[in-house]
């Protein structure tokens, strides 16, 4: 068992917090503890299908299986961090600043047009496409947003998990949907489906 009753709290949302691996540093434990586990059974499902065809895990962190912890069982995954080694901000923390210079705007906002097309490269589909669920990582390479949270899909008949003709129109509706979010933010400037 893996004890998580000393390891560093990384986020908290709804249904789930994350953890630093109390063993490596380089990943996440995320464990559900306010709700039922089917959102993480879902994702961790869609993983397995990304692993069995996905060649690029550049802008999602890769699933490295489930195991049990002191607090439940727990979703193992890449921690997504600077290069620093301090875990990557949220989009959510950059929107909330209201300091950003026009070009660090700029590079978030090309970051994530490099997150979109990689979506739509890869038919790599979202649950719940949102700023808590994107971290903007800056790296010695550059800066990059990586989907965290929810991926996926929920639908009943998911022919977005298993075509990609279907899985690019999805990304496109989550895309539109999350595009007229940021029109009161310091990225109204997102504009590029």
């Amino acid at each position: 068992m893996l004890s998580l009753d000393n390891a560093i709290v990384l986020g908290k949302g709804l249904h789930r917090i994350c953890f630093q691996h109390p063993n490596d540093a380089a990943l996440c434990v995320k464990i559900v503890y306010n709700g039922n586990l089917q959102e993480s059974e879902r994702e961790q499902t869609y993983y397995q299908i990304l692993q069995r065809r996905l060649k690029d895990w550049s802008l999602i962190p890769r699933f490295h299986g489930t195991r049990l912890t002191s607090k439940g069982m727990g979703a193992i995954f890449d921690r997504i961090h600077d290069s620093d080694g301090s875990t990557s901000k949220t989009l959510q923390h950059y929107l909330d600043d209201n300091n950003l210079s026009h070009g660090e705007q700029d590079e978030i906002l090309q970051s994530l047009e490099r997150l979109y097309r990689y979506q739509l490269d890869n038919a790599v589909v979202s649950m719940n496409l949102k700023p808590a669920n994107i971290a903007y990582q800056k790296t010695s390479t550059g800066n990059h947003c990586v989907i965290i949270d929810n991926l996926g899909n929920s639908d009943w008949i998911p022919l977005a998990t298993h075509c990609a003709p279907f899985a690019r129109l999805k990304i496109k509706r989550k895309w539109q949907r999350f595009e007229r979010f940021f029109s009161h933010t310091p990225l109204q400037r997102l504009h590029f489906l």
